[in-house]
């Protein structure tokens, strides 16, 4: 039985290395909201792994940003994507180190 996250938001800072994954988890007959945090150095590859199941989307230009004084938050809602479910598998083959957050 594979595990499985809905991403509903994807959030980070300039100010920060961390990237905070939103959205359900699902295990079996499981689901709960939670959120995953992964190193900015694999964005890149969550942002690849969105980009194959929504070829018709770019994912990337999808980002907004909002200004703060001395650092930009940027956010992906994923409400627009019509695939936005990924393997849990996927995301756990990042080099970097991540924290799942219940």
């Amino acid at each position: 039985m594979e595990k499985t996250m809905e991403i509903r938001q994807i959030k980070m800072a300039s100010c920060r290395q961390d990237v905070i994954i939103s959205g359900e988890l699902s295990s079996g007959n499981f689901q709960y909201e939670s959120s995953i945090v992964i190193n900015t150095s694999d964005l890149n590859r969550l942002i690849n792994l969105l980009q194959k199941g929504n070829p018709s989307d770019e994912i990337s230009a999808m980002f907004t940003s909002t200004d703060f004084y001395d650092w930009t938050e940027y956010v992906l809602n994923t409400n627009s994507l019509d695939n936005k479910t990924i393997l849990l598998r996927d995301l756990t083959e990042f080099k970097s180190l991540r924290r799942i957050c219940a």
